[in-house]
């Protein structure tokens, strides 16, 4: 099972691009307040997100404020969401790879991410 934990490196930066992209402003010191627990298995996929020290809800309602997609490490692209809950708080990080296998790895640098074209993903 997994525990509730901090987000990586890599997580971190994947939620404060896409936050910005939402012109979702993030407190000065939210690094130091967010956990993150897992909502699969894999060891590299969706998390549930609690700020201000808070316990991270899996299975809430949710909406969407911003997405960008990467390439893996493999060359298949992975979308990544970001949501909020009824209360406008972050509560997710989706990730999910288009051909659903294992995601590797999340860039560690803002220019890997493009933005997801209307309609469409890169396979």
């Amino acid at each position: 099972m997994k525990q509730i934990r901090r987000p990586t490196l890599e997580e971190l930066i994947l939620i404060e691009y896409l936050a910005q992209k939402a012109h979702y402003t993030l407190e000065p010191d939210w690094q130091q307040s967010i956990w993150v627990e897992p909502i699969t298995e894999e060891r590299i996929g969706p998390i549930a997100i609690a700020m201000n020290n808070g316990v991270p809800q899996k299975n809430i309602r949710s909406f969407w404020i911003a997405d960008c997609q990467f390439c893996d490490k493999d060359g298949i692209g992975v979308a990544a969401y970001l949501l909020v809950d009824e209360m406008r708080s972050l509560c997710e990080l989706d990730l999910w790879k288009y051909d659903d296998t294992e995601i590797l790895s999340v860039p560690s640098s803002t220019d890997k991410f493009r933005d997801i074209p209307m309609g469409k993903s890169f396979k």
